[in-house]
């Protein structure tokens, strides 16, 4: 495999050639030395209709990390209203705690930035919370996800989430949706250049630093 033994990313992948089932190992406990976790949103505000019978998903992809490994410990993933797409957000805040930061892929131009600053003033207001500027293919941006998974490193949390994360990933980058890999790739980008023992810990960050996480984000060694 060109993509995955000598980092040729040129070649256009196929789907089942980025993300395998065997590459993911199912763990029934987290270990406890977990240093940092990140909650990564991708977000779609069409409800399932008659006349749109398999819209976009909202996928809310649940990470962390220690030395060696990364973890998904959760997916939210949901076909629904913008309205109701909310109420879940403001459940999954409550259940996953200050401790666990929530990013959110921000959509190019003026209109992604109101979104950002809307959810920051909403539902987020009270939590540790950013907006990344999506720059790239989304192929582009699970390259280091897809090498990761391929290198053994991407373990997951045993959940009834698994099958439908694993079946999509499968068929990436052509099957009809992409919503979790697209959180998986995201917060993997962002866990992937957090230092050890420096992850935020607190409600509100203190400050909010504006940055190009796919390019700033520091490349693993396998």
């Amino acid at each position: 495999n060109e993509r995955l033994e000598k980092g040729n990313w040129k070649i256009k992948p196929e789907a089942g050639t980025m993300f395998r089932r065997e590459w993911f190992e199912i763990i029934d406990e987290a270990p406890p030395n977990l240093f940092s976790k990140v909650r990564f949103w991708d977000m779609a505000g069409t409800e399932k209709t008659k006349a749109n019978n398999d819209p976009d998903w909202t996928a809310g992809v649940k990470m962390a990390r220690d030395k060696d490994f990364f973890y998904i410990l959760d997916i939210v993933h949901v076909q629904m209203n913008p309205t109701d797409t909310d109420e879940v957000i403001k459940k999954t805040l409550e259940i996953d705690g200050y401790e666990v930061i929530q990013k959110m892929e921000q959509e190019p131009g003026s209109s992604g930035k109101k979104v950002i600053t809307d959810y920051e003033k909403g539902i987020f207001r009270n939590y540790n919370f950013e907006g990344i500027p999506s720059t790239g293919s989304k192929v582009a941006r699970a390259n280091r996800f897809s090498a990761a998974a391929g290198a053994k490193r991407i373990k997951l949390l045993r959940g009834p989430w698994i099958e439908a994360f694993i079946q999509e990933a499968e068929h990436f980058p052509d099957g009809p949706h992409d919503d979790q890999v697209d959180g998986g790739s995201g917060a993997y980008n962002y866990l992937s250049g957090v230092s050890m023992g420096k992850a935020a810990k607190s409600p509100v960050p203190e400050k909010r630093h504006s940055y190009n996480m796919w390019e700033n984000e520091r490349v693993p060694q396998f």
